[in-house]
């Protein structure tokens, strides 16, 4: 789960990779999630995927609700 809206989203999210190659984790499937995407401005809901088409990164807000419905389905 990364905080969307944080200025430092790219940081942190680097800090999370680092810490799963660490513990030798970085070569499990993982599935990361956007959330706070109603604090960005004119950001749309999205599930973005991979050349297999299998789901890498979902966009939403589980505080509206936006694309949160998605998140369950995949």
């Amino acid at each position: 789960m990364v905080d969307a809206a944080d200025v430092r989203v790219q940081e942190n999210i680097e800090a999370v990779n680092t810490v799963l190659e660490e513990i030798d984790a970085h070569e499990i499937p993982t599935l990361m999630v956007m959330n706070k995407i109603d604090m960005l401005d004119d950001f749309e809901p999205r599930i973005d995927r991979d050349e297999e088409n299998k789901p890498i990164r979902v966009w939403l807000s589980a505080q509206s609700g936006v694309e949160y419905h998605s998140f369950f389905r995949l």
